[in-house]
């Protein structure tokens, strides 16, 4: 687990400027989904082609709450084409992120996708 100190400055009115000690924990999994989100905060573009690592970086923007890089992957997302499986796992994020204005087209895709392939079942 890698440990990342963040100190933030703030402007209180009652004072002058407080720097502030934030740390959180980080799985080793999560990294790379870090550093994606951090290069998409300076440059509007992510170097990931995978499903699973567009997730990872979607999950990290929902933890971190960067709503222009959720709405960007969830763009990703839709462009790749949907599986049964794809579709699903869409559907199985965590309900903040499915709450998410950013991740409502994608989900609304992936409902779509799943009605048209099934709606009918008897066959």
């Amino acid at each position: 687990m890698i440990f990342f100190t963040i100190y933030i400055i703030y402007y209180s009115i009652w004072s002058s400027y407080h720097l502030i000690n934030t740390e959180f924990s980080l799985h080793i999994t999560e990294e790379a989904a870090l550093m994606e989100l951090l290069n998409f905060m300076y440059s509007n573009t992510l170097n990931v082609s995978s499903t699973l690592e567009i997730l990872d970086v979607l999950m990290a923007a929902d933890k971190f709450e960067v709503a222009s890089c959720m709405k960007f992957c969830s763009r990703l997302l839709r462009i790749i084409p949907m599986t049964p499986e794809s579709a699903l796992l869409y559907l199985e994020l965590p309900f903040s992120v499915l709450m998410a204005d950013a991740v409502q087209p994608l989900t609304d895709t992936a409902k779509q996708y799943l009605v048209d392939r099934y709606k009918d079942i008897t066959k």
